[in-house]
């Protein structure tokens, strides 16, 4: 029963910082980059070298979009955040939209 007590622990901590990097992206407190880096160590525990083989993209590639440097397609952009269950869409611009939403 203690394996199952951790697993569920540890599925509601990876689920709690993958919601605050939702909000953080969604009101511009946090980069594209900073959350790839964050979804990366916090969620997989995996280095660079281990991730860009999981997404089948260069050390480079990664680095730089970790970095927000580049100009990246969405393909890349969707490639490196899949595993995580995100891709780019369409958000409002205004805050005040997104805080109404919340409500």
């Amino acid at each position: 029963m203690k394996c199952g007590v951790f697993f569920a622990y540890l599925f509601a901590k990876r689920l709690n910082v993958k919601n605050e990097i939702i909000k953080a992206l969604l009101l511009d407190e946090m980069t594209q980059g900073q959350a790839l880096r964050k979804l990366r160590i916090e969620m997989l525990g995996v280095n660079q070298q281990q991730y860009m083989k999981m997404v089948k993209v260069s050390r480079q590639t990664l680095s730089n979009i970790e970095n927000d440097k580049g100009n990246y397609s969405v393909e890349t952009i969707n490639q490196v955040f899949k595993p995580f269950g995100f891709e780019l869409g369409l958000v409002p611009i205004s805050k005040d939209l997104l805080t109404k939403m919340r409500s």
